[in-house]
């Protein structure tokens, strides 16, 4: 990892540290924290809002090593650094998409991606697929299977896992 990339961790690190440390009305630590450092260019869905509407098409924007422990039930894989337009050109553009990765950062940048090929209504999981976990709803893993299991990304970001079987290797993409 190289002194850049080490210094952001550390600097992120400490922000959701001390973040977790302020009371606020009702949203997790972790939401704040990327309230605070996401542009905002695609507007926040929280997770229960999300739970609720069976109709979001819902995208994964992580590795497939990620998607493959686990992921929002009937959520498709379109990638991260992987990205490639072409995953998404059957969807149509009219109805609300709902992108997201660990914690939102990704998910913003592909969620912008999404806005510039014409999707009228895409919204960034708030908090990411740690949020939709540490709020108890239901992950799949590569099978459709239920699954506790949950990628961390790295262990500097898994601290925020709360429960279920933390892990950071996966199968990798077919």
């Amino acid at each position: 990892m190289n002194l850049n990339r080490r210094v952001r961790t550390l600097g992120m690190v400490v922000l959701l540290s001390l973040l977790a440390c302020r009371p606020a009305g009702g949203e997790s630590a972790l939401v704040r924290a990327m309230d605070l450092l996401l542009s905002q260019a695609v507007p926040t869905l929280p997770a229960a809002e999300a739970a609720r509407d069976t109709a979001l098409i819902r995208l994964d924007t992580r590795s497939w090593e990620e998607y493959a422990v686990s992921h929002l039930p009937g959520a498709r894989w379109i990638g991260d650094t992987a990205f490639q337009s072409a995953r998404v050109r059957d969807l149509p553009r009219d109805r609300r998409v709902l992108v997201y990765c660990s914690v939102g950062v990704r998910s913003e940048r592909i969620g912008t991606q999404l806005q510039a090929l014409g999707f009228d209504s895409v919204y960034n999981l708030a908090g990411g697929l740690f949020e939709w976990h540490n709020q108890g709803f239901a992950l799949e893993n590569a099978y459709g299977q239920p699954t506790d299991s949950i990628h961390g990304y790295a262990p500097s970001w898994g601290v925020w896992i709360q429960g279920g079987t933390v892990v950071y290797a996966a199968p990798q993409e077919p």
